[in-house]
């Protein structure tokens, strides 16, 4: 059964320069600061990956759009769900990185839809994902 969209945006800012960001983000080989991946697999010329969390979930993520210190886009899907994610890079007027992160996923089946609107489950995995970013710059 599929379930209409979620989407999720978080908006939030670091002191580090933008290509510093950029490359934290966008360099799949280098996870080891993601809290919740325990592997990454990179395949297709590093246009296709494979994320695999510390619960045993597997993601597959298809780059489609990637401007440098601009914009990074991906099609995800796993068991659970599929959608697009979207990373906007912007230079502060400090000399620091805004960056804003966009997903919109549709979850399958009745029972996971209920539970990802019960627990935000979206909202939290961008926040976790940006606090282990701020941590990997030396910025928490």
């Amino acid at each position: 059964m599929e379930t209409q969209m979620k989407k999720s945006v978080l908006t939030v800012e670091f002191n580090a320069e933008i290509q510093r960001v950029w490359n934290a983000v966008t360099d799949n080989r280098n996870y080891q600061w993601r809290s919740d991946l325990a592997g990454v697999e990179i395949l297709d010329n590093g246009r296709t990956f494979v994320e695999k969390t510390k619960k045993g979930v597997k993601t597959e993520f298809y780059i489609t759009n990637k401007i440098s210190c601009k914009i990074y886009e991906f099609d995800l899907r796993n068991r659970n769900m599929k959608g697009h994610f979207t990373g906007k890079f912007e230079k502060t007027e400090q000399g620091g990185t805004r960056l804003t992160l966009t997903e919109e996923v549709q979850i399958r089946g009745f029972f996971m839809n209920l539970a990802a609107s019960l627990t935000g489950a979206l909202k939290f995995m961008q926040k976790t994902y940006a606090a282990d970013l701020k941590r990997y710059l030396g910025e928490a």
